[in-house]
């Protein structure tokens, strides 16, 4: 069990960019759900949410505690860098930060883009990009599986989908990391940030010019569905609106699923039996991904805003406070899940399910694709390297950060000269 001294060590901060605090995360969500299940943390204003219950009670009443909020700075942003980001376009709420009504509005837009037909029409090209990446490296008999394969299968996806050319695929992740570093980055140089805040800029310009591409060329992509929806007046979604969207479906669709990816590959190689069992049966793929998610949430945590003084978990918060619902912590709760940390694919979650798509109307949009990827992916892995297991550098380690919790590397080894 986990000692009350985590949460002394830490005055109840939530501090995801602290090494040591990510390393322990599991053991610090314990804590606080035993301790202090909602509590104030003041050094980031937030009250946290740690038990399952309490994060579903947020979550399905919208209206009392807003997602307005839900994806703003992780820290107050300094006024350099805002000033330079004032040149961009400027920030709007995104698909998540909407209130119900907008929401409803803008949901079946951004919906079209995963498609029960448009995803399934999908999975032939993602097991051959799969496979692509995969003969990139199978000769070498051993790799980083996360930057060789778990990061570029989700980023490719998304950006065909979204109708990005592959020749731009680096230039889109660099402005993406560029924009995650100037807005949700934390305390780091405030040299770096300004260069951060510049390359977000030139990223949102760039997005800019593929949806006036699309104004005036359509193709059947998710960039101009985007473009030609209306809201119930009628009224188009405005530049700034279709930045962020774009930004916020190319930032989602590919740094969960190559945590997802990568941390279920971890989690069964450090596991034979449940690893033996999923070469054996590989219908049990899907379990394990879904096991993974609750086990090891890749997203770490969503705000919420209260819109008036409420009372959860016998706790009385005010008006206007910031929620942060610690989905990860949720997922390990006791008072749900039988040996919450035990990593098990037979596991049922019947009317319990796990919390890292989220729940009501900001259920993700993308989890259908998502999943699909991850069983594709995982497939690929298994069938073409012989053998597989853990490197003799494969130490797991968790990437500080304020959004995602995921792993910097994933060293595997497999016998090259068996490998298909």
């Amino acid at each position: 069990m986990a000692d009350k001294s985590i949460i002394d060590q830490h005055g109840r901060t939530y501090a995801p960019l602290d090494n040591a605090f990510v390393q322990n995360l599991d053991g610090y969500f314990e804590a606080l759900r035993r301790e202090a299940p909602v509590c104030y943390s003041p050094d980031n204003d937030l009250w946290l949410v740690s038990r399952y219950e309490d994060i579903m009670t947020v979550l399905k009443d919208p209206l009392t505690y807003s997602s307005a909020h839900s994806i703003a700075p992780f820290d107050a942003v300094p006024a350099q860098v805002e000033s330079i980001l004032s040149e961009g376009l400027p920030r709007t709420r995104m698909l998540m930060g909407e209130e119900p009504e907008r929401h409803r509005l803008l949901r079946p837009a951004v919906r079209s883009a995963f498609s029960t037909r448009r995803v399934a029409s999908m999975e032939r090209s993602i097991a051959e990009l799969a496979g692509e990446l995969v003969d990139s490296f199978v000769d070498a008999g051993g790799a980083d599986i996360i930057s060789q394969f778990a990061y570029p299968l989700p980023m490719t996806v998304i950006t065909d989908l979204l109708g990005v050319p592959r020749a731009d695929r680096a230039k889109v992740k660099a402005g993406h990391d560029h924009t995650i570093a100037a807005l949700f980055s934390g305390p780091i140089p405030l040299d770096q940030r300004l260069h951060a805040a510049h390359g977000s800029v030139e990223y949102q310009r760039y997005l800019l010019s593929l949806i006036n591409d699309r104004r005036t060329a359509p193709r059947d992509d998710f960039v101009t569905d985007l473009v030609n929806a209306t809201d119930g007046n009628g009224d188009r979604l405005d530049d700034a609106e279709l930045v962020w969207l774009m930004f916020l479906m190319i930032s989602g669709g590919h740094e969960t699923t190559s945590s997802m990816i990568g941390t279920t590959l971890w989690l069964l190689l450090n596991d034979q039996a449940q690893y033996q069992k999923v070469l054996a049966q590989p219908d049990q793929i899907a379990p394990a991904l879904e096991e993974m998610l609750r086990h090891t949430n890749p997203l770490l945590t969503l705000r919420r805003t209260t819109t008036r003084q409420v009372e959860l978990a016998g706790v009385s918060i005010p008006a206007q406070a910031h929620l942060g619902l610690l989905h990860g912590s949720g997922n390990l709760d006791e008072r749900i899940y039988s040996e919450p940390s035990r990593f098990d694919i037979s596991r049922t979650t019947v009317g319990r399910p796990h919390l890292s798509f989220g729940h009501g109307i900001h259920f993700c949009v993308g989890a259908h694709l998502a999943r699909l990827e991850g069983k594709v992916a995982l497939e690929v892995l298994l069938n073409r390297l012989p053998r597989l297991r853990l490197g003799s550098n494969s130490k797991p380690t968790f990437q500080p950060h304020p959004l995602f919790h995921s792993l910097t590397r994933l060293e595997v080894a497999w016998d090259a000269e068996r490998a298909r």
